[in-house]
């Protein structure tokens, strides 16, 4: 059995880090404030998930037993996996998406069958699972609910997890949905737009009867205090989030005139992530390795079948470093068209 490579340790960490999707303006001044006001109480007791939870029900309309927190939504998508899918079962996975959505069906056993978002194949047997992010992964696209709803129609999954790790910047959720369809599991996370990545909180949306069944095969403190208070904390500071969505739409527009402008193809993402292409991809990905920069080789993705490259946006300085280091890199595979950047390093 080969498994898909993680690109979160399969990728070289350089000085300037284009890889792994974080909020360039950190976390939310909030959670910071509810985490320096911890006291011994709530370290030296075992987690309480019940006011995360809470917080949770009230923000997204649901009940308290639809909801599954968990170690980031790694974690989630590994649960699911567990009280899915055995050896003989299938899943259905959109091409060039989250290797993690391959990886996982495979550690249970089950054999992946990759398909085509735009032409979902009529299968002759119900996949047990499918698996989609929405918006895209790698490339941000935003699909409507109603785009998500036809696939599973035409497919239908036995259980359909939809991935909106970056949900917040979408206007609508298929969490809305899950009254009508017991089969539907939405997961989303705090560490894209809400910036806590580093303290590996997730959360799943179903039925009350999915959820439970997910439960069965977790620990039970899978989500540590500090992470529970600050997420909470997080998720009531909607002034950061508005803050965060602003400076992602200029500063992607930005980026995504600069890289047009230097010939390249760009998607039309509605998150922090740029899927970039160019015929010679490949000889640009290695020479900005030797330039000390790092970004995600599209091959990391499953069955994808588009050739190029990830990033993820940071900081303004950070996103004209690296322009200035992909100048000097086009310069040398072109010299006579060097387009150079308006910033210095």
């Amino acid at each position: 059995m080969k498994l898909p490579q993680a690109y979160a340790t399969g990728v070289r960490k350089r000085a300037i880090d284009m890889t792994l999707s974080v909020n360039p303006l950190g976390c939310s001044p909030r959670a910071l404030r509810a985490l320096r006001s911890m006291n011994i109480k709530s370290i030296r007791t075992y987690p309480d998930q019940t006011s995360l939870k809470t917080a949770v029900a009230k923000t997204f309309n649901v009940n308290t037993d639809n909801i599954l927190l968990g170690v980031g939504s790694e974690q989630l998508i590994k649960l699911v996996s567990c009280a899915f899918l055995s050896r003989g079962t299938t899943a259905a996975i959109e091409s060039g998406s989250f290797f993690l959505f391959s990886r996982e069906p495979l550690l249970a056993g089950a054999t992946n069958v990759f398909f085509d978002f735009k032409n979902p194949p009529t299968l002759r047997r119900k996949p047990d699972i499918l698996f989609i992010a929405n918006p895209t992964t790698p490339g941000g696209l935003d699909r409507t609910n109603a785009d998500i709803l036809r696939v599973i129609e035409i497919i239908k999954p036995k259980i359909a997890v939809i991935d909106e790790a970056n949900g917040e910047f979408r206007s609508d959720t298929l969490i809305s949905e899950l009254p009508k369809r017991p089969n539907l599991v939405v997961l989303r996370t705090f560490s894209k737009a809400l910036g806590l990545a580093g303290l590996r909180i997730g959360m799943a949306f179903g039925s009350a009867k999915n959820i439970a069944a997910m439960g069965e095969f977790q620990q039970p403190f899978p989500v540590s205090s500090v992470a529970l208070i600050a997420a909470e904390a997080a998720l009531r500071d909607t002034a950061f989030l508005q803050r965060t969505k602003q400076f992602i739409v200029a500063e992607r527009g930005f980026l995504t005139g600069e890289l047009i402008k230097r010939g390249f193809r760009v998607s039309p993402s509605i998150t922090n992530n740029l899927f970039v292409s160019r015929a010679d991809n490949k000889q640009i990905i290695r020479a900005l390795a030797a330039k000390d920069v790092s970004v995600i080789d599209g091959a990391f993705f499953p069955d994808n079948q588009q050739r190029g490259f990830r990033i993820s946006l940071r900081d303004k300085k950070t996103n004209r470093k690296f322009l200035a280091r992909l100048d000097e890199v086009l310069a040398c595979l072109a010299p006579n068209k060097l387009l150079r950047s308006k910033e210095a390093i």
